[in-house]
């Protein structure tokens, strides 16, 4: 083959135009944009649907424990506010729970970026006294669950005269990890324990 008809032979095959060419990579970074979307969106909602479940079951083992201690008090005190509760263990018979003296529940308020109240659930065990432990919630007492929308955990304390049952104390916790973002996705556990060792009312 002479050298003319090589040359004959390539100018005879079609490439692409630079038209056709964007033309591609548009359709690509359109097909492109819609997975990364996608996949942004789907990671968002996993991540959003972890934090969800792992700040309820938070709730759920903090209401649990709260539970025991109350079963186990023979007298309970509650704040004003409804955001501090003191559970009298002094000489507890009860097996479940360690602590022979004082056991305190309270809310603390937590600062956010975002600038929702927000409030944490903590506990602490004093020493075995005649009084109970005064003065506010411990900020540095063992956190039990967050995202609290609300301080007042324990709305009521009722002990019905002459009605032969012990004292019950009434829970009340509010939960969203996200209350400016999504204000209707609060989950809410609630309970009437009664103190197991108290006197009758």
């Amino acid at each position: 083959m002479t050298g003319k008809q090589h040359d004959r032979g390539c100018s005879g095959e079609a490439g692409y135009t630079l038209v056709e060419l964007l033309v591609v990579i548009s359709i690509l970074l359109v097909v492109l944009s819609a997975v990364v979307v996608t996949f942004v969106s789907a990671t968002n909602a996993e991540v959003d649907q972890t934090a969800r479940a792992a700040t309820q079951q938070d709730a759920r083992t903090a209401l649990d424990q709260m539970r025991r201690d109350i079963h186990c008090a023979s007298f309970a005190y509650r704040s004003v506010g409804s955001d501090k509760l003191t559970l009298n263990e002094n000489q507890n018979p009860c097996p479940i729970v360690t602590s022979t003296g004082w056991v305190t529940w309270c809310t603390t308020q937590v600062t956010t970026p975002d600038g929702s109240l927000r409030y944490a659930l903590r506990r602490s065990i004093g020493a075995n006294a005649a009084t109970p432990p005064s003065g506010p919630c411990d900020a540095n007492a063992l956190r039990r669950a967050d995202y609290l929308t609300s301080a007042a955990a324990w709305p009521t304390l009722t002990c019905v005269a002459g009605s032969g049952r012990f004292p019950t104390v009434s829970v009340d916790l509010r939960i969203n990890e996200a209350p400016i973002k999504h204000p209707g996705r609060s989950y809410r556990l609630t309970d009437s324990i009664a103190l197991r060792n108290a006197a009758p009312c």
